[in-house]
């Protein structure tokens, strides 16, 4: 079977269905500019045709970005359309028999300045949950949500209320979703691969639960991917190529609290690519190296038994390394809390300072023991502007942003 364009494109989707059907969903094109219509064809498990849809909004963007499929086999789409000039995430469901648009579902930020789709799951309680990004007026990203029943109900839409980075761009990665249907979204600020990574996770009301910064002795991970195992507990992997090729795998409590990483040196000039975890626990990684030699590319795939790491599966609520998480709510008003984790016996500093380096507040100033904390941080005596909290630790020390809005 020849799908049009598809060697050409950025990405494309490929579900199955409980009868074996295939799903494929793909933009044709190879440039942002060719994003005028994205296709999505059904197949029978022998490769024939049963039916095949195009999107075209005349003379605007049709961009697909993800697919997904309920017990019957009807397909679910998050794309970005053009409406009225205005880039929008939409939603919509076609219909499995014949492949006819059901409904079409918009998330409606009220930007003017557009809004981009990234991923469509459906949770266990049969919700439809999709995760874009929204640009305001000073073209500052904010990631939303929105919840939605299978018959293209609107549940809640949210502009998710999560920043105080030094950067603008806090842009949604991809996500995953418990058993209980709590969200956990992997976010990134900036656009480049020293960019800070997070996880933050939300209830399934959309309200904040917890966050906490993924990086390994201060160092952000430049490639990483998002998995969850059966016992609600995330998992970033991913890979580093300075200053030694590394891929990565840490483990969360369903709190958010370090479990455990490990680490293994890749081949030269090898990539991290993608990665799995099975019913087991056990984990699946996939790297590739291109070869200046033969100019070809070989691919190696891993597995991982927790067990023969010396890992348990379970949770421990004491954390693996030194961490300060980003404070909630960020921007704030007069209080927010801060998070942070000891995994050692350690005397433990956690301040706050003004924009000229002068200490405002002394939060915590004592001997801790191992597990996660938090503090919370009182400004109604403090002008608006921006704050710093910095976290000394032993030989740790780590500093973020606050911004106080009155």
């Amino acid at each position: 079977m020849f799908l049009r364009g598809i060697l050409a494109d950025y990405d494309f989707k490929i579900k199955i269905d409980k009868s074996n059907n295939i799903i494929v969903g793909w933009n044709p094109g190879n440039s942002y500019n060719d994003f005028q219509a994205f296709h999505i064809i059904k197949l029978d498990e022998n490769g024939n045709t049963n039916w095949e849809k195009i999107h075209d909004t005349p003379n605007g963007i049709d961009d697909l970005q993800d697919v997904c499929l309920d017990d019957s086999g009807n397909v679910y789409v998050s794309a970005t359309v053009e409406v009225e000039g205005v880039n929008k995430l939409v939603c919509m469901r076609l219909n499995s028999i014949n492949g006819s648009i059901e409904w079409s579902a918009y998330f409606n930020s009220q930007s003017q300045f557009g809004e981009t789709a990234k991923q469509i799951l459906i949770d266990s309680n049969k919700y439809i949950i999709v995760l874009g990004d929204s640009f305001d007026s000073s073209w500052i990203v904010h990631p939303i949500l929105t919840k939605l029943t299978l018959q293209g109900q609107v549940l809640w839409s949210k502009v998710l209320p999560f920043s105080g980075q030094s950067s603008s761009l806090i842009i949604s990665d991809e996500f995953v979703l418990d058993k209980q249907g709590n969200v956990i979204i992997k976010l990134f600020f900036g656009m480049t691969a020293s960019s800070n990574r997070s996880l933050v996770k939300y209830s399934t009301m959309g309200d904040f639960m917890w966050s906490t910064s993924i990086n390994v002795n201060g160092r952000s991970i430049n490639q990483t991917h998002l998995l969850i195992d059966s016992m609600n507990q995330p998992y970033i992997i991913g890979g580093n190529f300075s200053p030694q090729d590394l891929v990565y795998i840490i483990k969360y409590n369903s709190s958010g609290i370090s479990q455990w990483l490990h680490t293994d040196t890749m081949t030269s000039y090898s990539n991290f690519t993608t990665g799995s975890i099975d019913a087991q626990g056990k984990i699946l990684l996939l790297t590739s190296a291109f070869s200046n030699i033969s100019h070809t590319t070989d691919y190696y795939l891993t597995k991982y038994s927790q067990t023969s790491l010396g890992y348990g599966e379970g949770e421990n609520s004491v954390p693996h390394f030194f961490a300060l998480h980003n404070s909630y709510p960020n921007p704030f008003n007069p209080t927010t809390t801060i998070m942070y984790d000891i995994p050692k016996s350690s005397r433990v500093r956690l301040t706050v300072f003004d924009i000229l380096g002068q200490e405002v507040a002394k939060l915590v100033d004592e001997e801790k023991e191992s597990g996660a904390y938090q503090a919370k941080f009182d400004a109604s005596k403090l002008s608006s502007g921006i704050y710093f909290y910095c976290l000394t630790a032993g030989s740790f020390s780590s500093t973020k942003k606050l911004l106080l809005l009155k």
